[in-house]
């Protein structure tokens, strides 16, 4: 399997409803949209804005930090 098959899988599973995300109180920094996580084991997050349909993985020890390392925004 390449790179890119199993990134197309990994976005195709996570668009599917069969896992629950924890929804955040920081809204998505393109949309304004709350932000959703998942959490994948050994601090990997994935981060999801269902109403743009935007994603992102990231290691944190939050889910929050995680959030704001990549689609999060910051309260003003």
């Amino acid at each position: 399997m390449t790179l890119d098959d199993a990134m197309h899988l990994v976005y195709w599973c996570a668009t599917r409803e069969s896992f629950t995300c924890v929804k955040s109180n920081i809204p998505c920094s393109y949309c304004g949209e709350v932000l959703e996580t998942y959490y994948c084991e050994c601090r990997l997050y994935m981060i999801r804005c269902k109403k743009c349909g935007l994603m992102a993985f990231a290691k944190a020890e939050a889910p929050d930090a995680a959030i704001m390392k990549t689609l999060g925004k910051e309260e003003s």
